[in-house]
């Protein structure tokens, strides 16, 4: 008998967009809402990766634990 793997929650979806029109808003598109921040806090709660993705791609697709949506939302 193999030992019980711990349950790995998944994080909640998020697609990231610049605002359009702008150099310094991303536009979050939550499951349950969309929210728009500056590009420090999303830098701050997401770290300088996803913001380099941003930049290059111009949309980014991530995972978002409890914490850092809390931290996004206020």
């Amino acid at each position: 008998m193999s030992p019980k793997q711990p349950k790995i929650k998944m994080g909640e979806k998020v697609e990231c967009r610049w605002v359009p029109g702008t150099l310094d808003r991303v536009r979050l598109l939550l499951e349950d809402r969309e929210l728009e921040v500056g590009i420090d806090q999303f830098e701050r709660v997401l770290g300088g990766h996803a913001l380099h993705d941003l930049y290059l791609k111009g949309v980014v697709r991530l995972s978002l634990d409890a914490q850092a949506r809390r931290r996004l939302i206020s």
